[in-house]
């Protein structure tokens, strides 16, 4: 099993959100106001997810966890994060 393929079974559900929008191009900042967390803890879960995605930055966590999610045909949609606010 490759790091990807084995990571994308430890990443929790808000780290693959956390994904999903710095995927979308969200700031640190956005993001936390999109899931009412301070961008602190987005950092920490960017952190966490670098490590176990044995990666150094977003760009390069974000392609290898959507390669590893389309090579096993588990394609993550990017709509799937529920945020708490609305739209205006």
């Amino acid at each position: 099993m490759d790091s990807a393929s084995g990571a994308r079974k430890i990443i929790s559900q808000r780290e693959r959100e956390i994904l999903v929008l710095v995927a979308q191009g969200f700031t640190n900042i956005e993001i936390g106001e999109r899931l009412s967390i301070t961008r602190t803890t987005v950092r920490t879960h960017l952190e966490n997810i670098f490590a176990k995605l044995c990666v150094c930055g977003r760009t390069e966590a974000v392609v290898k966890y959507f390669f590893a999610a389309e090579s096993k045909k588990q394609i993550v949609p990017l709509r799937t994060v529920h945020t708490h606010k609305t739209a205006p």
